[in-house]
């Protein structure tokens, strides 16, 4: 999710090895476009990440590339993504139904909300127009989902006026 221009391609490069098949999904068909032309993918999707997840469950979605979204995905990765949706429980129950049990994986990263106990719920959109999200947040929505978290990491994800700002990188696995 979230192609990104196909900026990951270190990322991509390692993963190559164990995915014969990656399918970039974004909203803009600027940075799609960009991704298409860095050949990072063998289908993109100009769209709502989550409108292609839930059409991974039989519906077909129009794509670049010469097989089609309507299969499910080994793994599902969502880098600088989340921090442009706030509630994620739709996304989290979407991803969750398109993986292949029991092996399918879950990784993404979101930027880190103190745990204070006077934010009601676990996010907030922040001054900068991102979400934060609280770790125990992103701990109760894997395990109402049906999640299991593999590993979770906080550290400096990106940099905002020269300081570093502090993400939540997740792992998930498919509740056995």
């Amino acid at each position: 999710m979230g192609s990104k221009s196909g900026g990951l391609r270190m990322w991509y490069r390692f993963i190559r090895r164990c995915l014969s098949f990656l399918t970039g999904v974004d909203l803009s068909p600027e940075m799609v476009e960009k991704a298409k032309e860095r050949q990072c993918y063998e289908s993109l999707v100009v769209g709502d990440a989550e409108v292609v997840l839930n059409r991974s469950n039989g519906e077909e979605t129009k794509s670049e590339g010469s097989r089609s979204t309507s299969s499910m995905y080994d793994l599902v990765f969502a880098c600088d993504v989340f921090v442009y949706i706030g509630d994620l429980r739709s996304i989290f129950a979407s991803v969750r139904n398109s993986l292949i049990s029991p092996d399918g994986l879950f990784s993404f990263s979101t930027e880190c909300l103190d745990e204070d106990p006077a934010v009601g719920n676990g996010f907030v959109l922040q001054k900068c127009a991102r979400f934060a999200h609280k770790l125990s947040y992103i701990e109760e929505l894997a395990n109402k989902s049906g999640f299991e978290i593999r590993a979770t990491k906080k550290c400096a994800i990106r940099k905002n006026e020269g300081k570093d700002v502090t993400g939540i990188l997740a792992v998930m696995g498919v509740s056995k």
